[in-house]
């Protein structure tokens, strides 16, 4: 009996590199930017060049929002056209609902026979456990097998990371308002981590 056909789901907050992602059968669901009345879908309608751009010269800050369980459940239908069986392994759920709007796809259907992970991590910390999960899928192996090369490389990834600045971690509900004015009058740079799924302090310079 052949293997199943596996392909990794992952939401738009990985930003694989293309060239990381060539000969392996990953799938992209776009999380949605808001901003000044206009919705985006990340990666397709809006980039992170434009993004940045933007946010230098925009009064208005935008906001984040995960797919709705609707938007999973289509997509995870769309994917299984070509494939047996999904690994979806996404952002922490610590710091976003996508992860709850995937679960409730998946117990709406429960014919997809969807995996969920949660890599407790964003960007590449969450790339690197995507690039694990579909490395064993290219490999053939099972499902149970996948899953657990993900969540074996989820416990082996540390996101480390500095910002400029703490008023979008702040204004998008990501660090208390005490640490925000704490950090900008002592004009402090802090190295943030992943820590059980959450951004917290680690050091500060």
């Amino acid at each position: 009996m052949p293997n199943k056909k596996i392909v990794i789901v992952t939401d738009s907050s990985a930003y694989i590199p293309p060239e990381a992602q060539e000969g392996l059968n990953i799938s992209v669901i776009p999380l949605w930017l808001l901003w000044e009345d206009k919705s985006y879908q990340d990666g397709l309608d809006i980039f992170p060049a434009e993004f940045y751009r933007r946010l230098k010269e925009s009064k208005t800050l935008p906001t984040s929002s995960q797919p709705s369980a609707q938007e999973f459940a289509d997509f995870y239908q769309k994917v299984l056209s070509d494939a047996d069986a999904i690994v979806s392994v996404l952002v922490s759920s610590k710091i976003s609902g996508t992860i709850a709007s995937a679960e409730a796809a998946a117990a709406e259907h429960p014919e997809f026979g969807v995996r969920i992970v949660d890599s407790y991590s964003s960007a590449m910390g969450l790339g690197l456990t995507v690039l694990a999960a579909a490395r064993a899928a290219g490999e053939g192996r099972s499902v149970d097998e996948v899953v657990a090369a993900a969540e074996n490389m989820r416990e082996r990834v540390n996101t480390i990371f500095v910002v400029d600045t703490l008023e979008y971690l702040h204004k998008g509900g990501r660090i208390s308002g005490g640490k925000r004015l704490l950090g900008s009058a002592l004009n402090i740079k802090p190295i943030l981590h992943f820590e059980e799924g959450q951004i917290r302090p680690l050091s500060q310079a």
